[in-house]
């Protein structure tokens, strides 16, 4: 409970700001990827295959298998 009141107050302290500041020691990439593929195996390799591609206009998703 405690967890969870303090992930509401820091919701609502930056709720504003598309910058939220770290300390300075964190550091990190940004990836941002253009294309991710999932799959889900099966049997008999008739695996659920989807390629999800990012356009300007968002996410577009193909199904590649089976």
């Amino acid at each position: 409970d405690d967890l969870i009141g303090r992930t509401h107050d820091v919701e609502q302290q930056f709720q504003d700001r598309e910058d939220i500041p770290r300390p300075p020691h964190w550091r990190g990439y940004r990836v941002r990827p253009v294309r991710i593929e999932f799959w889900i195996e099966r049997d008999y390799r008739l695996h659920d295959r989807f390629s999800y591609s990012h356009h300007p206009d968002g996410w577009a998703a193909i199904r590649l298998n089976p």
